[in-house]
């Protein structure tokens, strides 16, 4: 697997992260995982931490995650784990839950339905906002695990 840099931020509260790789905020634990998976690979990984692709529920959540992508990794791109496969333009996490915050980038989510065959039907993040993409392609990710 990539590296991951491990940051120390403020407000954390929980004391146990599942090993020293994971950064700490609020009430959860957080992996950049910088070895491309596809989403669905990307989501396995997660399970076998007993976490999930990171959920973002708040504005401080997505600034706090954002942070760490714009200064550790630049530009790149992580799975977050939101999708609207099941119905178009309703947006998910993978726990069931609706979305209650978003930070779509400029004309995101465009759902466009026709790349290289596939839909974009699952949520990316950079540091500079989310949009939506294709399952297939191999990217880095974030794993959550809540206290």
């Amino acid at each position: 697997m990539g590296t991951t840099t491990l940051y120390v931020t403020e407000n954390t509260q929980k004391t146990e992260c599942p090993s020293s790789n994971w950064l700490i905020y609020e009430n959860s634990c957080y992996l950049f995982v910088t070895s491309s998976l596809d989403w669905f690979g990307a989501q396995h990984y997660c399970r076998e931490y007993d976490a999930k692709l990171a959920e973002i529920e708040t504005e401080a959540e997505d600034n706090f995650i954002r942070r760490i992508i714009a200064e550790a990794y630049s530009e790149q791109l992580f799975w977050l784990g939101g999708r609207d496969d099941d119905v178009e333009g309703s947006w998910k996490w993978s726990s069931g839950t609706s979305f209650t915050y978003t930070k779509w980038n400029s004309g995101e989510p465009n759902d466009n339905t026709n790349v290289n065959g596939y839909v974009q039907d699952y949520l990316m993040t950079n540091a500079n906002g989310w949009f939506d993409h294709e399952s297939h392609n191999a990217v880095n990710y974030i794993c959550e695990t809540k206290e």
